[in-house]
């Protein structure tokens, strides 16, 4: 009897993370996601869990590129910033072992849809400053994080 207690948690625990964590496996047999990216307004870091199908940075952030950001900035300065009408591109490509710094006039969202990155995946670490990514699904303390 304790065996089949044990079963049916099992599967009412793998039925509530489908429907908490939905997943859907491409046609590479990736596991793809979405995520959610809040911006509240002045300073935010951001990075993400996934590799986006298209990693232009126009097409990842094209539902923010409006009156509401002033700019994004990677670790090495680089931007997408609006010059007159246009949106310009210094950035170019998403980096997944990145972290970008957005400053927003107002709070905003958008969503990013990929396949998940294996929290495992290194990190090189620079000399200097720079922003980073975090893969994890989960909060975490930033010195465990960076223990290693």
């Amino acid at each position: 009897m304790k065996k089949f207690y044990t079963i049916v948690l099992i599967i009412l625990v793998l039925f509530v993370s489908k429907q908490v964590f939905p997943q859907k496996e491409n046609s590479k047999g990736s596991i793809s996601d979405e995520q959610q990216i809040d911006l509240s307004e002045g300073f935010s870091f951001i990075s993400s869990r996934l590799i986006p199908e298209d990693p232009n940075m126009l097409v990842v952030m094209a539902s923010v590129l409006n009156e509401n950001l002033d700019f994004i900035r990677n670790s090495q300065g680089q931007t997408i910033k609006k010059i007159g009408p246009n949106w310009v591109n210094g950035i170019g490509d998403w980096v997944v072992t990145e972290g970008y710094l957005v400053k927003m006039f107002d709070s905003n969202s958008f969503i990013i849809e990929g396949d998940l990155i294996d929290p495992a995946t290194p990190i090189s670490l620079t000399t200097g400053f720079q922003f980073v990514s975090y893969f994890l699904e989960t909060p975490m303390d930033a010195f465990e994080a960076f223990e290693t």
